[in-house]
């Protein structure tokens, strides 16, 4: 970075945040892209499409572990991990993995 950079930079934070916070949705939007590619754009349980609502499950589980082993893990990091092991994952919708997690959890209550 040059040092007429490093002043801009220095000079308009506002500017550089919000330029960071576009290139983080961007990535983010195509990595989520990437995902339903792979994986499919509707809940399987209920046949739910807004994106905005679909999530990636980890079929057997397991998805806290894998957020500790990845550091937290980001959703360049989970495309990989779903591109590298479809058969892993699953997209449901919120309303769908809750009551998957609650039945996991307490399956006697929710007989």
């Amino acid at each position: 970075m040059t040092t007429a950079q490093r002043r801009w930079v220095k000079e308009n934070p506002v500017k550089v945040k919000d330029i960071a916070r576009r290139c983080y949705l961007k990535s983010r939007a195509k990595n989520r892209e990437e995902i339903f590619r792979v994986l499919g754009r509707v809940c399987i349980q209920c046949g739910f499409d807004n994106w905005r609502a679909l999530h990636v499950d980890h079929i057997n589980g397991g998805g806290n572990a894998e957020r500790r082993n990845n550091n937290g893990e980001s959703i360049r990091s989970r495309a990989k991990l779903v591109r590298n092991n479809p058969e892993k994952y699953q997209i449901l919708c919120a309303n769908c993995n809750f009551i998957k997690e609650s039945l996991r959890r307490e399956p006697e209550v929710f007989k």
